[in-house]
Order: structure tokens, then C-alpha cells, then sequence
């Protein structure tokens, strides 16, 4: 199966071709300006792998939690791509495609995502070194304070990854002194397209109705309202007094 897997949720834009579970060719980077990379970037994925985008299978994209203008380009971008040629396409959890980075690594995995105001974006995970990574929570929106009272009753390492990982040791080093935080290798502190390839072909594998990963359906996953709309709440209530 050749699967085109990209993430736009935080600052990183990654794209990646898998296939088979064999990474082809990836593309890792530090942006600002998804909407203007990330183009180039698949172009230039599948020209230097000889491909067209009708040569592919499914198409994957890390759908959220995270940046909502990076989730929108993201989710947006793999719809268009995939619309003409009918390819299907699979919305995963951006924290649960950091976490397959983990894949034969054993500990406890946190992908961690900047939220704001002392919070983040997060779910634990546990692998056992040899499978992909089991999920153990929900994804949610959590106090950096709450996320770690938690994880005092745990055993073993803790990986943490994802954007607001300095957050959270930090937090950790003034506060909690959690002594099993493990040192997270720089190359798996960001998102990648293989991550994300990885988690997808786990989702389409276990879905008997495949019609379910038509392109209508890939939508963004948002754990909170924007920062618009809240504004506009707000307003509305204020307005009505």
C-alpha cells in the first residue's frame, strides 16, 4: 500500500510516502508558512519518487488536536489532492502519530501540544518495545500541573514529545520532580509523516467499511473552540446583557 502522510498541527511540516510500512521519502520542516511549503513539498516527494498521486492508495493526515489554521491547511490540502482521483483518506490524532515514532521503544509515550495558558494537548500511550504503541487515554486538553500530578503513579520511562515538551520539563523541574522522565532523542520530539502513515494504515486496517475514509468525510478534530469564536461568544453574551 503507498500512503501520502502529512502533519501541519504545530511549527513542523512533514510529508512522507510509505509503502508497505518501508519509508520511501520524507520531508521534515520548521515553518511559519505551511500553506506556501507544503505543496512544494509533496510535489517534490513524489516527483523524486517517481510517483503521481494516482499511483496512490490512502492518504493520511494528522487532523488535530493542534494549530487550527495548521489543521485546516493540513486536512484541506490531502481532500483536494484527493477528490479527483477518488483515493481514500484517513484522519488520525496528531499525538497518536508521535507516539508510533515510539515503535520498538519501551516506556510510557506523552505527545504533548502547546495549548495556552499552562495547557497542552495530550494523551499517554505504552509500548512495549516490540508493537506499535497502545493508546491508554483520550486525547484531551489538560494543565500542564494536572497532566503530571497523573503521571507521579507511574513506573518506568516517560517519553514526552511534541512542541511543548521544554514546558513540561520545566514545569517538571520546578514543581514535581518526577525522576523517570527519560531523555526524548531530537529527531522524536517533532511530528513526521511516517508517524502519521503508520497510525493511518493501523486505523484503515482495522475498519471493515472502508467507505467511511471517503474524502467527504476527513473533517479537522478540535478539542476546543478557536480563539474567533470564543471572542465571539464572549461579544454575543456581552451584547444580550
Amino acid at each position: 500500500m503507498k500512503i501520502l502522510a502529512i502533519d501541519t498541527t504545530v511549527k513542523t511540516a512533514a510529508a512522507a510516502l510509505v509503502e508497505d510500512g518501508n519509508l520511501i521519502a520524507e520531508y521534515s520542516l520548521n515553518t511559519d508558512t505551511h500553506s506556501t511549503t507544503l505543496l512544494p513539498m509533496i510535489s517534490s516527494l513524489l516527483a523524486l519518487s517517481d510517483m503521481k498521486v494516482s499511483d496512490l492508495d490512502l492518504m493520511a493526515v494528522s487532523a488535530g488536536p493542534g494549530s487550527f489554521t495548521g489543521v485546516r491547511i493540513g486536512v484541506s490540502t490531502i481532500k483536494g489532492l484527493a477528490f479527483a482521483d477518488n483515493i481514500p483518506c484517513v484522519g488520525v490524532s496528531s499525538l497518536e502519530a508521535m507516539a508510533m515514532n515510539f515503535t520498538g521503544i519501551p516506556g510510557t509515550i506523552v505527545p504533548v501540544i502547546n495549548a495556552r495558558n499552562k495547557m497542552v494537548y495530550a494523551a499517554v500511550f505504552a509500548s512495549d518495545g516490540i508493537h506499535v504503541p497502545e493508546r491508554e487515554t483520550d486525547d484531551e486538553q489538560i494543565l500542564i500541573t494536572e497532566l503530571l500530578e497523573r503521571l507521579k503513579t507511574l513506573n518506568g520511562p516517560i517519553y514526552f514529545t511534541g512542541d511543548a515538551c521544554e514546558l513540561i520539563l520545566t514545569e517538571n523541574k520546578n514543581s514535581f520532580n518526577l525522576t523517570n522522565i527519560a531523555v526524548t532523542p531530537e529527531k522524536l520530539k517533532n511530528p513526521s509523516g511516517y508517524g502519521v502513515a503508520v497510525a493511518a494504515e493501523h486505523q484503515w486496517n482495522a475498519e471493515e467499511e472502508k467507505s467511511l475514509f471517503a474524502e467527504s468525510h476527513l473533517a479537522p478534530i478540535y478539542l476546543r473552540k478557536s480563539q474567533a469564536e470564543r471572542e465571539r461568544e464572549e461579544k454575543m453574551k456581552t451584547n444580550t446583557k
